[in-house]
């Protein structure tokens, strides 16, 4: 080996290193979601279902106030929550064709692992975004509406 090689070798080692650390993370991260795919797939399940629940409930409760809100408090809630059902919708369907039949085989696991599982994260990521300004604008419009009814009965002008 002449001393080019040799240098060129020392040169490229700590690049091979880097790479070589960074993959092995990489695939790390891979082997331990295969490992335990079922119990996260099962969180997200749990996730989609809370969310469900919580616009129901959320939206019981719009209902029961509708009659106290302006037009244009109702039509910001309308557009919000076509929002949101629409993320819950992409969630749903997203989960039920990556899992609907069951995950059997260890080749729909890896086809999984190696490039759906990202995909839901995202999906339910934006759900969960959705659903904070869902439950932000009702705390919201709930908090304010309080107020401005407590202030308008006690008020010593009148209508004010």
């Amino acid at each position: 080996m002449s001393g080019l090689e040799i240098t060129g070798v020392i040169v490229a080692a700590p690049g091979i290193i880097d790479l070589c650390l960074k993959y092995a993370q990489i695939l790390g991260d891979k082997v331990e979601l295969y490992r335990h795919l079922d119990l996260q797939l099962n969180e997200k399940h749990l996730r989609i279902s809370d969310h469900r629940i919580k616009i129901q409930t959320e939206l019981q409760f719009v209902k029961a106030i509708a009659h106290k809100l302006s037009p244009e408090v109702l039509e910001h809630f309308l557009l919000l929550l076509q929002q949101l059902v629409g993320k819950l919708e992409a969630a749903i369907r997203l989960l039920d064709s990556l899992y609907g039949s069951g995950i059997d085989s260890w080749r729909q696991k890896l086809k999984l692992v190696m490039g759906g599982f990202s995909g839901v994260k995202k999906v339910i990521d934006e759900l969960d975004e959705w659903q904070g300004c869902f439950s932000n604008y009702l705390m919201l419009v709930t908090l304010v509406g309080n107020k401005h009814r407590r202030r308008r009965r006690t008020s010593p002008l009148g209508r004010f």
